[in-house]
């Protein structure tokens, strides 16, 4: 196979989501950052898109930003508002090829959905024992990184860390935390092993004895 093939299959094998980024992104696991990972880096993306285009259209970053922190809380006034400010910069930017309003605030709903779906993922990832500064900081190296899914960022952090002789001794720790289901909460109890055929045998004659027994002892007292 030439390099230019290879090059080409390297490419194509990337998608813009990390749905399929990773050779084990499509396989079901019980892995909790795994998980958390491939939804979270999903949606980011979804809206990668759209934010790009509203900002090609005239719409600046800290703007953009500012709409989205309103449409995630809801403030349907000033969104309006603000939305009309950043229409007004698109047409200033680029006259007759700015963006349309409908346009704008099609987006817009895409990403704030979107927004809103993220802030509910990491939200359970914090309940259910993720450090959100670490996870954050992979998640970042992981989407800045796409060709090979943030491996030599990652790598390369892992290697600066050992040579300022910074210890790496609760990796595997870490890591264990979150391989596998989680361990039930029920307490171990312990039962005993189960009786063997002639045990068995032996407590159906000793009953059969004792009710005879019984049997006996009651008739004889009637009669």
């Amino acid at each position: 196979m030439s390099a230019q093939a290879k090059l080409v299959t390297a490419e194509t094998s990337v998608a813009n989501t990390l749905d399929v980024a990773h050779p084990a992104a499509n396989e079901s696991t019980d892995n909790l950052i795994k998980r958390t990972v491939d939804e979270v880096c999903a949606l980011m993306a979804r809206s990668h898109d759209a934010r790009e285009d509203l900002m090609a259209h005239g719409v600046k970053f800290h703007m953009l930003n500012a709409l989205i922190e309103l449409g995630v809380n809801d403030n349907h006034e000033q969104l309006t508002i603000m939305s009309q400010t950043a229409l007004e910069a698109s047409i200033k930017a680029h006259g007759p090829q700015a963006i349309k309003r409908d346009e704008l605030d099609s987006m817009l709903n895409e990403i704030i959905t979107h927004e809103k779906e993220l802030r509910h993922v990491r939200q359970i990832a914090q309940k259910q024992g993720i450090n959100m500064q670490a996870f954050n900081q992979l998640t970042q190296l992981m989407r800045l990184n796409r060709g090979d899914n943030g491996a030599k960022a990652v790598n390369s952090l892992l290697g600066y860390a050992l040579a300022a002789g910074i210890e790496l001794d609760r990796i595997d720790e870490v890591r264990e935390q979150f391989s596998g289901n989680p361990k039930s909460v029920m307490p171990e109890i312990e039962r005993e092993p189960p009786a063997t055929r002639r045990e068995r045998l032996e407590g159906i004659v000793k009953h059969l004895v004792c009710g005879l027994a019984l049997t006996f002892i009651v008739m004889w007292f009637v009669l």
